[in-house]
Protein backbone atom coordinates (compact mmCIF):
# COMPACT_ATOMS: atom_id res chain seq x y z
CA UNK A 1 0.00 0.00 0.00
CA UNK A 2 2.79 2.34 0.91
CA UNK A 3 4.52 1.69 -2.39
CA UNK A 4 1.34 2.65 -4.31
CA UNK A 5 1.09 5.97 -2.47
CA UNK A 6 4.77 6.58 -3.07
CA UNK A 7 4.29 5.89 -6.79
CA UNK A 8 1.32 8.25 -6.91
CA UNK A 9 3.32 10.98 -5.22
CA UNK A 10 6.00 10.60 -7.87
CA UNK A 11 3.68 10.38 -10.89
CA UNK A 12 1.21 13.16 -10.03
CA UNK A 13 3.67 16.09 -10.33
CA UNK A 14 5.02 14.58 -13.53
CA UNK A 15 1.53 14.31 -15.04
CA UNK A 16 0.76 17.90 -14.10
CA UNK A 17 4.00 19.02 -15.76
CA UNK A 18 3.16 17.05 -18.91
CA UNK A 19 -0.35 18.55 -18.97
CA UNK A 20 0.96 22.11 -18.73
CA UNK A 21 3.58 21.42 -21.40
CA UNK A 22 0.92 20.02 -23.74
CA UNK A 23 -1.30 23.02 -23.03
CA UNK A 24 1.46 25.39 -24.05
CA UNK A 25 2.31 23.38 -27.15
CA UNK A 26 -1.30 23.13 -28.34
CA UNK A 27 -2.17 26.81 -28.19
CA UNK A 28 0.94 28.89 -28.36
CA UNK A 29 1.43 30.57 -31.68
CA UNK A 30 -2.03 31.45 -33.04
CA UNK A 31 -2.29 35.20 -33.61
CA UNK A 32 -4.82 35.20 -36.47
CA UNK A 33 -8.08 33.41 -37.17
CA UNK A 34 -7.73 29.78 -38.36
CA UNK A 35 -6.89 29.59 -42.06
CA UNK A 36 -6.04 33.29 -42.30
CA UNK A 37 -2.61 34.79 -43.14
CA UNK A 38 -0.67 35.79 -40.03
CA UNK A 39 2.11 37.65 -41.86
CA UNK A 40 2.70 40.03 -44.74
CA UNK A 41 6.34 39.54 -45.55
CA UNK A 42 8.02 39.83 -42.15
CA UNK A 43 5.21 41.85 -40.55
CA UNK A 44 2.89 39.94 -38.19
CA UNK A 45 -0.85 40.43 -38.67
CA UNK A 46 -2.64 39.68 -35.37
CA UNK A 47 -6.43 39.52 -35.12
CA UNK A 48 -8.58 41.72 -34.93
CA UNK A 49 -6.58 42.82 -37.98
CA UNK A 50 -6.75 40.52 -40.96
CA UNK A 51 -6.09 40.08 -44.66
CA UNK A 52 -8.98 38.86 -46.80
CA UNK A 53 -12.69 38.19 -46.33
CA UNK A 54 -13.62 36.67 -42.99
CA UNK A 55 -10.17 37.24 -41.49
CA UNK A 56 -10.70 40.58 -39.72
CA UNK A 57 -13.04 42.28 -37.30
CA UNK A 58 -15.19 44.95 -38.90
CA UNK A 59 -13.05 48.08 -39.29
CA UNK A 60 -9.68 46.29 -39.14
CA UNK A 61 -9.15 45.15 -42.71
CA UNK A 62 -5.64 45.60 -44.08
CA UNK A 63 -4.15 44.73 -47.45
CA UNK A 64 -0.91 42.95 -48.31
CA UNK A 65 0.86 43.94 -51.51
CA UNK A 66 2.81 40.74 -52.11
CA UNK A 67 5.63 42.25 -54.12
CA UNK A 68 8.59 39.93 -54.61
CA UNK A 69 10.95 42.80 -53.85
CA UNK A 70 9.32 43.80 -50.54
CA UNK A 71 5.83 42.73 -49.43
CA UNK A 72 4.06 45.75 -47.97
CA UNK A 73 1.10 46.05 -45.63
CA UNK A 74 -1.41 48.85 -46.24
CA UNK A 75 -4.16 50.51 -44.25
CA UNK A 76 -6.87 51.91 -46.50
CA UNK A 77 -7.39 55.65 -46.16
CA UNK A 78 -9.55 58.22 -47.88
CA UNK A 79 -6.60 59.35 -49.95
CA UNK A 80 -5.73 58.09 -53.38
CA UNK A 81 -2.63 56.46 -51.92
CA UNK A 82 -2.68 54.06 -49.00
CA UNK A 83 -0.91 54.29 -45.66
CA UNK A 84 1.82 51.68 -45.26
CA UNK A 85 1.80 49.85 -41.92
CA UNK A 86 5.18 48.67 -40.59
CA UNK A 87 4.17 47.10 -37.25
CA UNK A 88 1.05 46.28 -35.20
CA UNK A 89 1.13 46.04 -31.40
CA UNK A 90 -1.94 44.46 -29.81
CA UNK A 91 -0.66 45.06 -26.26
CA UNK A 92 -0.31 48.84 -26.53
CA UNK A 93 -3.00 49.30 -29.18
CA UNK A 94 -0.61 50.99 -31.59
CA UNK A 95 0.06 50.67 -35.30
CA UNK A 96 3.25 52.10 -36.78
CA UNK A 97 2.92 53.55 -40.26
CA UNK A 98 4.75 55.62 -42.87
CA UNK A 99 3.34 59.12 -43.30
CA UNK A 100 3.90 60.44 -46.82
CA UNK A 101 1.70 63.45 -46.21
CA UNK A 102 4.04 66.24 -45.15
CA UNK A 103 4.32 69.79 -46.38
CA UNK A 104 7.41 71.42 -47.82
CA UNK A 105 8.50 74.68 -49.42
CA UNK A 106 11.61 74.56 -51.61
CA UNK A 107 13.49 76.99 -53.83
CA UNK A 108 14.74 74.10 -55.97
CA UNK A 109 12.82 74.30 -59.27
CA UNK A 110 12.89 70.52 -59.75
CA UNK A 111 10.82 69.99 -56.60
CA UNK A 112 7.15 70.97 -56.77
CA UNK A 113 6.27 72.68 -53.52
CA UNK A 114 3.65 70.83 -51.46
CA UNK A 115 1.95 73.49 -49.40
CA UNK A 116 -1.48 72.20 -48.42
CA UNK A 117 -1.70 68.68 -47.00
CA UNK A 118 -4.77 66.73 -45.86
CA UNK A 119 -4.37 63.45 -43.96
CA UNK A 120 -7.48 61.39 -43.16
CA UNK A 121 -8.11 58.08 -41.37
CA UNK A 122 -11.42 56.25 -41.55
CA UNK A 123 -12.77 52.81 -40.41
CA UNK A 124 -15.51 54.23 -38.18
CA UNK A 125 -13.02 55.85 -35.85
CA UNK A 126 -11.13 52.68 -34.91
CA UNK A 127 -7.88 54.52 -35.67
CA UNK A 128 -6.76 57.86 -34.29
CA UNK A 129 -3.49 59.78 -34.44
CA UNK A 130 -1.42 59.15 -31.31
CA UNK A 131 -1.23 62.34 -29.26
CA UNK A 132 1.37 60.81 -26.92
CA UNK A 133 3.83 59.55 -29.53
CA UNK A 134 3.54 62.05 -32.37
CA UNK A 135 4.58 65.67 -32.57
CA UNK A 136 4.05 68.35 -35.19
CA UNK A 137 7.60 69.22 -36.23
CA UNK A 138 8.70 72.18 -38.34
CA UNK A 139 12.20 72.22 -39.85
CA UNK A 140 13.81 75.33 -41.32
CA UNK A 141 14.97 78.89 -40.74
CA UNK A 142 12.28 81.57 -40.57
CA UNK A 143 9.72 78.77 -40.82
CA UNK A 144 6.26 79.16 -39.34
CA UNK A 145 3.66 76.44 -39.93
CA UNK A 146 0.30 75.58 -38.42
CA UNK A 147 -1.52 72.31 -37.77
CA UNK A 148 -5.31 71.91 -37.67
CA UNK A 149 -6.56 68.61 -36.26
CA UNK A 150 -10.15 67.39 -36.51
CA UNK A 151 -11.84 64.95 -34.09
CA UNK A 152 -14.86 62.67 -34.56
CA UNK A 153 -17.17 65.51 -33.45
CA UNK A 154 -15.69 67.62 -36.30
CA UNK A 155 -14.15 70.01 -33.78
CA UNK A 156 -10.94 71.72 -34.85
CA UNK A 157 -7.81 71.93 -32.72
CA UNK A 158 -5.10 74.37 -33.82
CA UNK A 159 -1.41 74.32 -33.01
CA UNK A 160 1.83 75.39 -34.65
CA UNK A 161 5.37 76.55 -34.05
CA UNK A 162 8.06 78.90 -35.33
CA UNK A 163 11.64 77.90 -36.15
CA UNK A 164 14.17 80.69 -36.59
CA UNK A 165 17.91 80.84 -37.28
CA UNK A 166 20.20 83.40 -38.96
CA UNK A 167 22.66 80.75 -40.13
CA UNK A 168 23.55 77.10 -39.70
CA UNK A 169 25.81 78.08 -36.81
CA UNK A 170 22.87 79.51 -34.86
CA UNK A 171 20.88 76.28 -34.85
CA UNK A 172 20.52 73.63 -32.16
CA UNK A 173 23.21 71.56 -33.95
CA UNK A 174 23.29 67.94 -35.12
CA UNK A 175 21.27 65.72 -32.81
CA UNK A 176 20.02 68.69 -30.81
CA UNK A 177 16.52 69.27 -29.49
CA UNK A 178 13.91 71.00 -31.62
CA UNK A 179 13.76 74.08 -29.43
CA UNK A 180 13.04 76.65 -32.15
CA UNK A 181 16.59 77.04 -33.53
CA UNK A 182 16.50 75.09 -36.79
CA UNK A 183 13.45 73.06 -35.84
CA UNK A 184 10.54 73.28 -33.43
CA UNK A 185 7.79 71.00 -32.11
CA UNK A 186 4.18 71.34 -31.10
CA UNK A 187 1.92 68.85 -29.32
CA UNK A 188 -1.29 67.58 -30.88
CA UNK A 189 -4.61 66.97 -29.16
CA UNK A 190 -6.15 63.57 -28.41
CA UNK A 191 -8.99 62.15 -30.48
CA UNK A 192 -7.83 63.36 -33.91
CA UNK A 193 -8.51 61.33 -37.06
CA UNK A 194 -7.72 64.02 -39.61
CA UNK A 195 -5.45 67.01 -40.03
CA UNK A 196 -4.50 69.77 -42.41
CA UNK A 197 -1.46 71.98 -42.24
CA UNK A 198 -0.05 75.00 -43.97
CA UNK A 199 2.43 77.86 -43.86
CA UNK A 200 2.38 81.35 -42.44
CA UNK A 201 4.82 82.81 -44.97
CA UNK A 202 5.72 82.81 -48.67
CA UNK A 203 8.60 81.30 -50.63
CA UNK A 204 10.59 84.54 -50.50
CA UNK A 205 11.80 83.80 -46.97
CA UNK A 206 13.88 80.83 -48.18
CA UNK A 207 17.51 81.14 -49.25
CA UNK A 208 20.26 79.08 -50.84
CA UNK A 209 21.56 78.31 -47.34
CA UNK A 210 18.14 76.99 -46.36
CA UNK A 211 16.60 75.69 -49.63
CA UNK A 212 13.67 73.83 -48.01
CA UNK A 213 11.36 74.14 -45.04
CA UNK A 214 9.30 71.16 -43.84
CA UNK A 215 6.18 70.67 -41.72
CA UNK A 216 5.57 67.07 -40.62
CA UNK A 217 3.51 65.05 -38.17
CA UNK A 218 5.72 62.16 -37.06
CA UNK A 219 6.92 59.97 -34.21
CA UNK A 220 8.97 62.38 -32.11
CA UNK A 221 11.33 59.61 -30.99
CA UNK A 222 12.34 58.92 -34.58
CA UNK A 223 13.50 62.34 -35.73
CA UNK A 224 17.00 63.58 -34.91
CA UNK A 225 17.82 67.08 -36.12
CA UNK A 226 20.57 67.32 -38.70
CA UNK A 227 22.15 70.40 -40.27
CA UNK A 228 21.85 68.61 -43.61
CA UNK A 229 18.08 69.00 -43.31
CA UNK A 230 18.60 72.75 -43.55
CA UNK A 231 21.57 73.10 -45.89
CA UNK A 232 20.42 70.69 -48.61
CA UNK A 233 17.60 68.50 -49.83
CA UNK A 234 18.54 65.53 -47.65
CA UNK A 235 15.27 65.34 -45.67
CA UNK A 236 13.19 65.49 -48.85
CA UNK A 237 15.29 62.92 -50.69
CA UNK A 238 15.22 60.50 -47.74
CA UNK A 239 11.50 60.61 -47.11
CA UNK A 240 9.38 61.76 -50.05
CA UNK A 241 8.93 58.25 -51.50
CA UNK A 242 8.27 56.18 -48.37
CA UNK A 243 7.40 58.82 -45.79
CA UNK A 244 8.26 59.33 -42.12
CA UNK A 245 7.14 57.16 -39.16
CA UNK A 246 3.84 58.07 -37.52
CA UNK A 247 2.02 56.22 -34.70
CA UNK A 248 -1.70 55.43 -34.85
CA UNK A 249 -3.75 54.47 -31.79
CA UNK A 250 -6.43 51.88 -32.43
CA UNK A 251 -9.13 50.50 -30.14
CA UNK A 252 -12.48 48.75 -30.08
CA UNK A 253 -14.81 51.71 -30.55
CA UNK A 254 -18.12 49.93 -31.19
CA UNK A 255 -21.17 52.05 -30.43
CA UNK A 256 -22.82 49.25 -28.41
CA UNK A 257 -19.68 48.05 -26.64
CA UNK A 258 -18.65 49.11 -23.13
CA UNK A 259 -15.84 48.29 -20.70
CA UNK A 260 -16.41 48.74 -16.98
CA UNK A 261 -14.17 47.46 -14.21
CA UNK A 262 -12.35 45.24 -16.68
CA UNK A 263 -15.54 43.58 -17.95
CA UNK A 264 -16.65 43.98 -21.56
CA UNK A 265 -20.35 44.26 -22.40
CA UNK A 266 -21.10 43.97 -26.11
CA UNK A 267 -23.39 42.09 -28.52
CA UNK A 268 -20.21 41.39 -30.50
CA UNK A 269 -17.46 40.88 -27.87
CA UNK A 270 -13.90 41.63 -28.87
CA UNK A 271 -12.21 40.13 -25.78
CA UNK A 272 -12.79 36.49 -26.72
CA UNK A 273 -10.27 34.64 -24.58
CA UNK A 274 -11.55 33.21 -21.29
CA UNK A 275 -8.52 34.69 -19.55
CA UNK A 276 -8.89 38.23 -20.90
CA UNK A 277 -10.22 41.53 -19.60
CA UNK A 278 -10.62 45.03 -21.03
CA UNK A 279 -9.33 48.50 -20.20
CA UNK A 280 -10.25 51.93 -21.51
CA UNK A 281 -8.03 53.56 -24.11
CA UNK A 282 -6.31 56.87 -23.36
CA UNK A 283 -7.08 58.28 -26.81
CA UNK A 284 -10.74 58.87 -27.60
CA UNK A 285 -13.62 56.59 -26.66
CA UNK A 286 -13.16 52.83 -26.71
CA UNK A 287 -11.23 50.05 -25.05
CA UNK A 288 -8.53 47.44 -25.58
CA UNK A 289 -8.42 43.78 -24.56
CA UNK A 290 -5.60 42.32 -22.51
CA UNK A 291 -4.63 38.94 -21.11
CA UNK A 292 -5.04 38.63 -17.36
CA UNK A 293 -2.04 38.41 -15.04
CA UNK A 294 -0.25 35.11 -15.48
CA UNK A 295 -1.21 34.81 -19.16
CA UNK A 296 -0.01 36.24 -22.46
CA UNK A 297 -0.98 35.95 -26.11
CA UNK A 298 -3.83 37.35 -28.19
CA UNK A 299 -6.89 38.22 -26.05
CA UNK A 300 -8.97 38.83 -29.19
CA UNK A 301 -8.98 35.09 -30.04
CA UNK A 302 -10.77 32.19 -28.38
CA UNK A 303 -8.09 30.47 -26.30
CA UNK A 304 -5.65 33.21 -27.25
CA UNK A 305 -4.38 33.96 -23.71
CA UNK A 306 -1.94 31.21 -22.71
CA UNK A 307 -0.58 30.43 -19.27
CA UNK A 308 2.89 31.86 -18.67
CA UNK A 309 5.39 29.32 -17.40
CA UNK A 310 7.15 31.66 -14.99
CA UNK A 311 9.53 28.92 -13.91
CA UNK A 312 10.90 28.42 -17.43
CA UNK A 313 10.69 31.99 -18.69
CA UNK A 314 13.71 33.83 -20.02
CA UNK A 315 13.63 36.06 -16.93
CA UNK A 316 15.22 35.14 -13.63
CA UNK A 317 13.61 32.47 -11.50
CA UNK A 318 10.80 34.26 -9.58
CA UNK A 319 11.57 32.28 -6.44
CA UNK A 320 14.58 32.62 -4.16
CA UNK A 321 17.93 31.32 -5.40
CA UNK A 322 17.83 27.76 -4.06
CA UNK A 323 14.02 27.30 -3.93
CA UNK A 324 11.87 25.05 -6.13
CA UNK A 325 9.59 26.84 -8.61
CA UNK A 326 6.43 24.95 -9.66
CA UNK A 327 4.30 26.32 -12.48
CA UNK A 328 0.51 26.34 -12.00
CA UNK A 329 -2.21 27.50 -14.39
CA UNK A 330 -2.15 31.28 -14.25
CA UNK A 331 0.38 31.37 -11.43
CA UNK A 332 3.32 29.58 -9.77
CA UNK A 333 4.44 28.43 -6.34
CA UNK A 334 7.77 28.51 -4.54
CA UNK A 335 8.87 25.95 -1.98
CA UNK A 336 12.03 24.99 -0.17
CA UNK A 337 13.64 21.63 -1.08
CA UNK A 338 13.04 18.70 1.24
CA UNK A 339 15.19 18.96 4.33
CA UNK A 340 15.35 22.77 4.20
CA UNK A 341 13.25 25.69 5.40
CA UNK A 342 13.18 29.47 5.02
CA UNK A 343 11.67 32.10 2.70
CA UNK A 344 11.41 30.67 -0.84
CA UNK A 345 9.20 33.50 -2.20
CA UNK A 346 11.44 36.57 -2.07
CA UNK A 347 14.22 37.12 -4.56
CA UNK A 348 16.63 37.76 -1.70
CA UNK A 349 15.20 34.96 0.40
CA UNK A 350 17.02 31.72 1.15
CA UNK A 351 16.28 28.12 2.09
CA UNK A 352 18.58 26.76 4.80
CA UNK A 353 19.19 23.24 5.95
CA UNK A 354 17.02 21.97 8.80
CA UNK A 355 18.90 21.44 12.08
CA UNK A 356 19.82 17.80 12.69
CA UNK A 357 17.84 16.12 15.46
CA UNK A 358 19.82 14.38 18.15
CA UNK A 359 19.18 12.47 21.34
CA UNK A 360 20.79 13.17 24.68
CA UNK A 361 21.66 9.93 26.35
CA UNK A 362 21.74 9.91 30.13
CA UNK A 363 24.34 7.74 31.75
Amino acid sequence: MGSVKQLQSLLFPALISLFLTALHASATSNISLPGCPDKCGKISVPYPFGIGTGCYRDGFEITCNESKIRPRLFLWSEQENNIEVTNINITSGEAYANNKYFSYLCTNKTISKQVGVIFTLKFRGAFLLSHQRNKFIVIGCRAFAYFVGVDSELRENWSGCLSFCDSLNSTTGDGGQCNGSGCCTSTVAAGLYKYTMGWGHEMGTLSEVNPCNYAVLMDENWYKFSLRDLSGLDFYERNYKIGVPVVLDWAIRDVNGTCRNGVERSPNPACRSNHSSCHLTSNGNGYLCQCKQGYNGNPYLHGGCIDIDECNSTKENPCSKNAICTNTIGNFTCSCPKGTHGNPHDKDGVCIKNPESFLIQLE
